[in-house]
């Protein structure tokens, strides 16, 4: 388990793998200078550095695990297939490797943290709907996206004599 910091850990993890994934790629390197480009915010258009975002848009409790303990995954598991794009642009480049990086990863160890702390990252699609919903509420212009569920993370309860 891990305290109330876990989901900014998680986001800073992350964007330091997709930097190191990014480094090692000449051409998304070229495109992405330095790992602050990777934002850890919401989309914003005036933002002319930001190449990438990560955001955790939706946070809520997960209801099936809330009292299970959880399955881990057998070691020595099958690698994911290919990921098939059919798009390009400096843009795609970027989202591209972002997502090759992504799929390379189903799980992620949080350093430091117990075994019961790897959490599962999967892709998700979400409806056309929620997709523009979205985008309307930030009042940001559809862009290319690509949605992650990374969970569950194991927040420990208050100490009800420190409350």
């Amino acid at each position: 388990m891990s305290d109330h910091h876990v989901l900014a850990a998680i986001s800073r993890y992350l964007r330091h793998t997709l930097w190191l994934g990014f480094k090692a790629d000449e051409a998304v390197r070229a495109l992405i200078l330095r790992e602050p480009a990777i934002r850890i915010s919401p989309p914003n258009s005036a933002d002319g550095e930001a190449r990438l975002f990560l955001w955790l848009y939706e946070v809520r409790p997960n209801r099936y695990l809330a009292s299970h303990p959880g399955v881990r995954p057998h070691v020595g598991a099958a690698a994911p297939p290919p990921l098939p794009l059919d798009q390009d642009g400096a843009d795609l480049v970027v989202l591209a490797r972002a997502m090759q990086i992504m799929a390379a990863m189903p799980h992620v160890a949080m350093p430091g943290g117990a075994e019961e702390d790897e959490l599962r990252v999967t892709h998700e699609e979400p409806p056309l709907e929620e997709q523009v919903a979205l985008w309307r509420a930030l009042r940001e212009p559809m862009r290319l996206a690509a949605f992650y569920q990374v969970g569950v993370a194991r927040i420990d309860p208050l100490d009800p004599d420190t409350q």
